[in-house]
């Protein structure tokens, strides 16, 4: 009928502005980009959240807003362990951070973070027999987390879908997000059976 028609030209129509608004014109944002050459002479070449490995931050510039950079590997690998170093990083650099393990319990995340923080043998700190000069580390490493940008730890309890997170992420404001476990959330909506099919949905 005439008023879907009107609803759906409508909206083409608002699609279309939004469209134009955002394209960008290269002979008006010189400002810009003399803006962004600055910064990055300021910062050695870095414009993002440095990684915690400098030949990896010399290639990438850093980790930038927006982007989404994904560790895969086989299981049992130290995927959960590379990205805790990255978000463990970051934070240590200033930045809001929040981890959400959909594999691992909240206190196994600190467990791990405080092993690394303090650089001790994560399997004398789980099993409570380090040395005494690693147990002094330790003490000193978790006195000085009561400082410090934001670090939230959540689970699969509180994040279970895309949208769990999204709200979470309005509501924390965190500058990086790190997901470990992205292959064990489940779609917004409803998905298949198979392993790949809720992936591709997510």
């Amino acid at each position: 009928n005439d008023a879907a028609e009107d609803s759906i030209q409508n909206g083409l129509g608002r699609l279309t502005s939004l469209k134009v608004n955002q394209t960008l014109d290269f002979t008006k944002n010189q400002e810009a980009r003399m803006l962004r050459y600055d910064a990055r002479n300021r910062g050695g070449g870095v414009l993002g959240i440095p990684t915690p490995w400098d030949w990896l931050t010399a290639k990438t510039t850093g980790i930038h807003p927006g982007q989404f950079w994904v560790f895969a590997a086989r299981k049992k690998i130290g995927k959960s362990w590379f990205s805790f170093h990255f978000g463990l990083n970051a934070w240590a650099r200033g930045t809001p951070t929040l981890i959400v393990s959909m594999e691992l319990a909240q206190s196994i995340v600190e467990d791990r973070l405080d092993a690394l923080g303090a650089k001790v043998p994560y399997r004398g700190f789980k099993r409570g027999d380090l040395t005494e000069l690693e147990r002094q580390r330790v003490t000193a490493w978790i006195d000085s987390t009561k400082n410090g940008a934001p670090f939230h730890i959540m689970t699969k309890k509180e994040i279970k879908t895309p949208q769990d997170l999204k709200i979470s992420i309005r509501s924390l404001q965190p500058k990086l997000v790190i997901l470990d476990g992205l292959y064990l959330m489940q779609p917004n909506g409803r998905a298949g059976n198979a392993l790949w099919e809720r992936v591709t949905q997510l």
